[in-house]
């Protein structure tokens, strides 16, 4: 029986992403309110739906049925935490954008999250800095008035 999150089936694989499509992003974190927290400021944005992930292994399997555009993930969670759950995915879906979201924002942490394939680590506290990351990688056009100016390459 296939997946589905918060009003959302999967999606195949092989999709043509054209501007102004839905955008799925998928948090991972075992703490049911965080999940909730944040599902709703992500969805406060418009075209962003949330589906959520109780642990690693649930994102992973998640991911794999419903292709999400953008992954974040908690460091602490049972059977698989965020560093792990970042290699797997990096391992079956190398492009997919993917953030820890973390009290512990070291240096030495960062060092590994890229390693596992993360581009960016936020502290649970810098909930403004992870919105604006997922604003860059699932808009990465300019803004309206700006996109009128872009060459369509045929």
């Amino acid at each position: 029986m296939p997946i589905q999150c918060l009003g959302y089936t999967p999606r195949p694989r092989v999709v043509a992403r054209f501007f102004g499509m839905t955008k799925h992003i998928l948090i991972a974190d075992d703490s049911a309110f965080l999940r909730e927290q944040l599902r709703l400021a992500i969805e406060r944005h418009p075209g962003w739906k949330v589906c959520e992930a109780v642990d690693g292994a649930d994102a992973v399997r998640k991911s794999q049925q419903l292709a999400p555009d953008a992954v974040v993930l908690d460091l602490r969670m049972p059977e698989m935490d965020g560093l792990a759950t970042g290699r797997r995915l990096k391992q079956l879906m190398p492009k997919l954008p993917m953030a820890l979201f973390s009290v512990d924002t070291s240096s030495y942490l960062k060092n590994a999250a890229q390693a596992s394939g993360i581009a960016a680590v936020f502290s649970k506290t810098q909930w403004n800095q992870l919105l604006g990351w997922l604003e860059t990688m699932l808009n990465p056009l300019p803004p309206t008035r700006q996109r009128a100016r872009v060459p369509f390459a045929a």
